[in-house]
């Protein structure tokens, strides 16, 4: 679950997360789409999220190491990360 402060705008290639004074780019991927939908919906846990890109032709590292990276630099709350 993104945190509460964070609103995510959909890009053509990815997704942006935008406080109110900083915008962080996640794009250049084309499964950053799927994978910014998912998160912003929140009611996926990281598991399925992972598999979801995967399916989607994401290596499994990638999908796994994005999804890490994401939550490492603050912009996940922990709730969602347990599930």
């Amino acid at each position: 679950i993104l945190r509460k402060d964070l609103t995510l705008e959909a890009l053509g290639d990815g997704f942006a997360l935008v406080s109110r004074y900083q915008r962080h780019l996640f794009s250049g991927n084309r499964h950053f789409a799927l994978l910014g939908k998912m998160q912003v919906a929140g009611r996926s846990s990281k598991s399925e999220v992972t598999r979801a890109l995967i399916e989607d032709g994401m290596h499994p590292l990638s999908a796994m190491s994005w999804i890490d990276r994401i939550y490492q630099r603050g912009f996940l709350d922990d709730v969602a990360v347990g599930r």
